[in-house]
């Protein structure tokens, strides 16, 4: 009777972790977006990012002024 109960709620138990272990990656992988002035200070960030995580996007100009890069942004995992 204890072997059945044991391998009755077992099943359930290995479930819900791979469940567990499955959900936590998917909220780690969230991207971060950080802005910098300049693309020299952008690279620098995505060589420090790049050591202890995922570069998602390398340094992407997103606002410019009279035709010139003014902020770039870095999208990147930790």
């Amino acid at each position: 009777m204890k072997r059945k109960l044991i391998a009755f709620l077992a099943a359930p138990a290995a479930a819900a972790a791979v469940f567990i272990g499955g959900a936590l990656p998917a909220q780690a992988a969230t991207p971060r977006v950080s802005y910098y002035s300049s693309l020299s200070q952008c690279s620098q960030a995505a060589d420090y990012f790049s050591q202890r995580g995922t570069i998602v996007q390398f340094c992407t100009a997103d606002v410019y002024i009279n035709g010139k890069p003014s902020r770039w942004r870095l999208m990147y995992n930790l």
